[in-house]
């Protein structure tokens, strides 16, 4: 089987590590009760301070040492309003790839907000986002 590699501070995204962790344990038929065991280990700079500064208790708790790791890295619905709107393609990435991720963007921003994947919705999570953005 494939080692899962480690999270390698301000060069991956979390994002997508976190994906791929989730998914390497689910496939590989893990009890989510031990998750932040094997998450703990492939840990490294601003992810593993956040995560050692969680008390026992919450270092047990997948969901919510996620929650903490996403708001270190500012993968809330703030930062994906952000990253959605200053979107721009990347070196050497198609126009389809560009998309997708776009998409990705916008798709997380309105979960966050708890919104449904309606054109109103849309439309009124980005006038609730406006006084944000004039003041920021």
């Amino acid at each position: 089987m494939p080692k899962l590699p480690a999270f390698v501070d301000r060069k991956d995204d979390l994002d997508s590590w976190l994906l791929r962790f989730e998914r390497f344990a689910t496939t590989s038929g893990w009890l989510k009760e031990s998750w932040c065991t094997s998450l703990s280990a492939l840990l490294t700079g601003r992810a593993l301070e956040a995560f050692c500064r969680l008390s026992e208790t919450e270092a047990t708790d997948y969901d919510g040492a996620k929650k903490v790791l996403q708001k270190r890295y500012n993968l809330t619905e703030d930062g994906y309003r952000q990253r959605f709107r200053t979107c721009s393609p990347e070196e050497r990435e198609n126009p389809s790839m560009f998309i997708v991720r776009l998409k990705t963007y916008l798709e997380r921003w309105m979960k966050l907000a708890k919104a449904p994947h309606t054109y109103e919705a849309l439309r009124l999570v980005y006038e609730r986002a406006i006084p944000r953005l004039k003041s920021g």
